[in-house]
């Protein structure tokens, strides 16, 4: 294995370089919707296939903090709360958690629009999302 550290933005691997990316839980931490924008051209960029997931906001345990339900407070709530719950890492722009919706709407936005969207689910609850789309072209 080689591992390959960047300062995010532009990845340092060449067009069509691998059949598949792989981004399992990374999505909600690269920033504003331009970011992720962003993000997933990159991965269609350089990959052929992509799969990327991202834990659903709705789900009511935050899958990072592994905190029940204080992720649904308004932001400067929730970030006031977490020091004091040993989880100050978690703070400020550390995560940006999307829901179904969005997360559908950055896919559109980034010209991804033949997507095959999955859920993975807890009985009736959907604890995450996997988006499957082929190489562009």
């Amino acid at each position: 294995m080689h591992v390959v550290r960047y300062g995010g933005g532009t990845f340092p691997f060449d067009d069509a370089g691998f059949d598949v990316v792989w981004s399992n839980a990374v999505i909600e931490h690269v920033g504003s919707d331009e970011h992720k924008v962003h993000f997933l051209r990159e991965i269609q960029r350089v990959g052929g296939r992509g799969f990327v997931t991202t834990p659903n906001r709705w789900f009511p345990l935050e899958s990072h903090t592994k905190l029940p339900l204080l992720h649904f407070l308004p932001k400067p709530m929730f970030d006031a709360l977490l020091p004091r719950l040993g989880k100050s890492w978690a703070r400020g722009d550390y995560m940006d958690l999307l829901s179904e919706r969005r997360f559908r709407a950055v896919l559109d936005r980034a010209g991804i629009t033949n997507y095959e969207l999955y859920k993975n689910r807890l009985g009736p609850l959907t604890i995450d999302f996997v988006a499957i789309f082929p190489a562009r072209g």
